[in-house]
């Protein structure tokens, strides 16, 4: 430090202004606090007309490669029961835990598959909320130095804060402290239809040019969660293939304004959430997902727990001829019963009895009468 402000006074950058202590500077001990000359404002102004980053001093890429390198998710951290916990109201059976308890451990990718319906996006977001609110914290850069400038990695609104503010914020601060980092929770991202090819590559605000980190590279060391798979408006193969390279590598490779290549780790737990009807994942990305987990329609047995369950949860009295009723007259090998509709029905049930003013009760002819209302026999009544 006392290099550098030895060279910006030299050029008439700087010069000593008495009176106030440097940041860091041991208590009751005198030191000249810095402060610009005319030639340093101007100067000032014209870094300034370049890139409007304002910020700690950005990090070099070897070090945020080790970092990311240190702070690599391991899901094997999360017990059973933390697990089992976060699950709390989605709709999985024991095996299926066991099967998404393996796959934390195993980390790198996770191909969620199912229905519409049966729990896919919400078992993705407690995913989400599991890791995120884990004691484990990880250390994000503000910005990193890049060849055309500052890249800023520090997101706001993904990385939470586990302290209260930014060391340069305060006059607290230890001089062992690195202030161009921030500890974080681990973070997580959800993309979904909005998902393009733009979205992958590092882009420029529009206001003073600073350069900002994609997606991919804001979620290293927690959650990427990509939604909807096959839904998105760019076509499909390519979406999918642009994660080629951070699967087999842990790394990607991203384009400058400029046109010049620069690579960053990209090492995230990705999870891709598909339906059934979502097209085939391209050979070579398949390949290098690591587990699969499918998430079943329900069978009789299976609907008349999560019924009574949501039933007891909503304090929502269920007729056992209910479930029979609904089977009888709405579900079918070609119209099965998703997950999301014991909760769809006792919500229009309870709304049919306010509306007439009844006690109320799930009775079998009000299952039937929500679930017509919900179009949930519209399969049947097609046949």
């Amino acid at each position: 430090m006392s290099d550098l402000v030895a060279t910006l006074q030299s050029q008439e950058f700087v010069e000593p202004a008495r009176g106030l202590s440097g940041v860091g500077t041991p208590a009751g001990e005198p030191q000249a606090h810095l402060a610009l000359t005319a030639s340093g404002r101007n100067r000032a102004c014209d870094a300034f007309s370049v890139s409007r980053y304002l910020g700690p001093a950005p990090v070099c890429i070897a070090d945020y490669v080790e970092q990311c390198r240190k702070q690599q998710l391991d899901g094997t951290g999360i017990s059973q029961e933390e697990l089992y916990s976060a699950m709390t109201g989605v709709s999985l059976d024991e095996s299926t835990l066991t099967d998404l308890q393996l796959a934390l451990g195993a980390g790198g990718s996770l191909l969620l598959t199912g229905q519409s319906g049966n729990g896919k996006t919400l078992l993705a977001s407690r995913l989400g909320q599991l890791i995120e609110q884990s004691s484990e914290e990880v250390y994000v850069p503000y910005a990193l130095w890049v060849d055309e400038g500052f890249l800023r990695v520090f997101d706001p609104s993904v990385h939470r804060p586990l302290d209260e503010m930014s060391p340069l914020d305060t006059t607290d601060w230890a001089p062992t402290m690195d202030a161009r980092w921030r500890r974080v929770r681990r973070p997580v991202i959800t993309v979904s239809t909005e998902l393009s090819r733009d979205s992958f590559e590092i882009r420029s605000t529009s206001a003073g040019g600073t350069l900002v980190a994609p997606f991919q590279v804001l979620a290293n060391g927690g959650l990427l969660v990509v939604d909807d798979l096959g839904r998105q408006v760019a076509p499909f193969a390519d979406l999918m293939n642009r994660f080629l390279l951070p699967l087999e590598q842990k790394i990607d490779s991203l384009t400058l304004p400029s046109g010049r290549r620069l690579n960053l780790p990209v090492d995230a737990w990705l999870v891709l959430v598909a339906g059934d009807d979502a097209p085939a994942l391209p050979v070579p990305v398949d390949r290098r997902i690591k587990c699969r987990l499918h998430l079943p329609v329900p069978d009789r047995d299976r609907f008349a727990t999560l019924l009574y369950e949501a039933g007891r949860r909503s304090r929502i009295e269920v007729d056992e001829a209910g479930v029979e009723e609904l089977f009888t007259q709405c579900y079918s090998p070609q119209n099965p019963p998703k997950c999301s509709d014991p909760q769809n029905l006792l919500q229009a049930v309870e709304s049919i009895c306010r509306i007439q003013k009844e006690t109320v009760r799930a009775r079998a002819d009000l299952l039937l009468s929500a679930a017509k209302r919900l179009g949930m026999d519209r399969e049947r009544r097609a046949a």
